[in-house]
């Protein structure tokens, strides 16, 4: 079995879509800074939560999104392969 890039950000997006259905919640928080500072803050902030059966199905298309990106998409850069699978 071949391993490549693909599969890695696939198993990452995996990883997320668990993490989030364990938890159950998510809370993002998206808007625009004062540029490259060592202390940088947002000027303007937006703030989003979903919260209990909501967040489960986002972390569940997660999931099915990241096992659709590991079997679909194509290792063109084989990182290593493992000979047993």
């Amino acid at each position: 079995m071949e391993i490549g890039f693909a599969d890695i950000g696939g198993l990452l997006i995996i990883f997320f879509g668990l993490k989030v259905v364990v938890e159950g919640k998510i809370d993002i928080e998206a808007g625009i800074t004062n540029g490259a500072e060592h202390n940088t803050k947002f000027i303007k902030s937006h703030k989003t939560r979903l919260t209990g059966n909501s967040a489960k199905a986002t972390g569940v298309g997660f999931c099915m999104i990241g096992m659709l990106m590991i079997w679909l998409v194509p290792n063109e850069e084989v990182l290593f392969t493992i000979p047993f699978l």
